[in-house]
């Protein structure tokens, strides 16, 4: 089931989709934040949301609420993020596109070496967005593994 909220966080509309899977008293939670170029209605980001709850996140927030258990990151800038990065306690996992020419991979690397347990996958052949198919299923693949390693 799909639903719309709203949130107001710091003055600041926050606006987002919610999937929810049935059979879950107490569901997991994953929340995914597109970057200011993307939309939440295109590209990888339904996708996700509506294949992850089926199968039982960011980065300033990761770094100042214990509360986050996990953090993955999809072709996240890692650039002026050091201090950021080094207050993320939780297991996270960056995956980057090989080919990606928006974020560079010098990026990823940069993420997993500023936050201490991390995780990076670059994954061959695959662009920012992951619009291969097949390389997002390996996307989608990755996560899931990731998730039964830890949950």
């Amino acid at each position: 089931m799909q639903k719309r909220f709203e949130l107001l966080v710091e003055n600041q509309k926050l606006v987002g989709d919610l999937y929810l899977s049935d059979g879950f008293e107490k569901p997991p939670v994953m929340i995914c934040s597109h970057g200011k170029e993307t939309n939440r209605k295109r590209g990888k980001w339904p996708k996700i949301a509506e294949r992850f709850p089926q199968e039982g996140t960011a980065l300033s927030v990761a770094a100042r609420d214990e509360r986050i258990k996990g953090l993955i990151l999809l072709a996240t800038p890692g650039y002026n993020m050091e201090e950021v990065c080094q207050k993320v306690k939780c297991p996270t996992l960056i995956l980057h596109g090989y080919l990606d020419k928006l974020v560079p991979r010098h990026q990823a690397h940069l993420l997993k070496k500023y936050i201490s347990n991390s995780e990076l996958i670059e994954i061959e052949g695959a662009d920012h967005a992951f619009t291969n198919p097949e390389k997002l299923n390996e996307v989608f693949n990755y996560i899931s593994d990731w998730f039964k390693k830890y949950w």
